[in-house]
């Protein structure tokens, strides 16, 4: 690239109305759909070579995406239809109901309590995060319009989704590491906030290493989703990049609001209500 080329890319990044070069988007047909199909393929053969036994999990996890992602189009395709502020508010919090339990599926032990507090860190980073973005970044009217919220909302529930399933994998690891220090502390007066404090901030930022770390690396080692989708949907690099940027600041601070409402309400999970260390969480 020489120095004009250079200039012209930078010009463009900058400048929203400037674009580099015109771009068109490869047709993908039912045929190279089926072709795709040959890296799940790859996947089971060195599954069954290496015996993984992960052929079950890797069927599974192929068919919830082609029916998942079915599924999404068709319903996309009517609330994209209607343009309807009430129906992309519904289909968003159904995302958060549907994100919160699989925050805690995998989770030793759940309760409807923990659910709830799930539930609230996304609903409050999502709440948040859309509203700065949609309002104030992208400035879109109307500001229910579909196409920006629910794509936006989806980035956002998902990643938040990762975090508090983070935090709840390191609280309990660390707590039952620390149990006999949580003990001690609680034995010398300290309140179950100042026993579990270690925890909580352990918790945290184990949660938001994976984001921090991706933007570390992103556009040198990585090219996100979005922005590689947007330029194979033949948007100009330039319009994908300030949308990657844009994203990428909300993805950490999205995770960051899941990650801290969800350690600072669920590390009460593990204590009494008088203030004791509930032992039988870390059997």
């Amino acid at each position: 690239m020489n120095a004009d080329s250079l200039v012209d890319v930078l010009r463009a990044v900058a400048d929203p109305s400037t674009t580099v070069q015109s771009y068109s988007a490869a047709q993908i047909s039912v045929l190279s759909l089926g072709i795709s199909l040959v890296f799940v393929v790859v996947s089971l053969i060195i599954s069954f070579g290496l015996r993984l036994k992960m052929w079950k999990e890797i069927l599974v996890a192929t068919i919830r995406t082609i029916l998942q992602l079915l599924l999404a189009g068709f319903v996309l395709a009517f609330v994209f239809r209607w343009n309807i502020w009430y129906v992309t508010l519904i289909l968003l919090v159904v995302m958060i109901v549907i994100a919160s339990f699989e925050s805690i599926r995998r989770q030793k032990h759940k309760s409807a309590g923990l659910f709830f507090i799930v539930g609230f860190g996304l609903l409050a980073s999502a709440a948040f995060s859309l509203v700065i973005v949609i309002a104030f970044v992208l400035n879109i009217k109307p500001w229910y319009e579909p196409q920006y919220l629910i794509s936006m909302g989806g980035l956002v529930i998902g990643n938040s989704m990762t975090a508090a399933a983070l935090v709840l994998n390191r609280m309990w690891g660390d707590m039952k590491l620390r149990q006999k220090e949580v003990e001690s502390l609680l034995a010398l007066g300290a309140s179950p906030y100042q026993a579990a404090g270690a925890s909580i901030r352990e918790s945290v930022k184990m949660a938001l290493i994976p984001t921090i770390n991706a933007m570390m690396v992103v556009g040198i080692v990585k090219l996100p989703g979005i922005m590689t989708g947007q330029i194979m949907a033949g948007q100009p690099p330039a319009s994908a990049i300030r949308y990657q940027i844009v994203v990428m600041f909300l993805i950490l601070g999205a995770a960051t609001i899941t990650a801290a409402i969800t350690a600072l309400f669920g590390y009460k999970f593990y204590f009494t209500p008088a203030q004791q260390l509930k032992k039988n969480m870390f059997v």
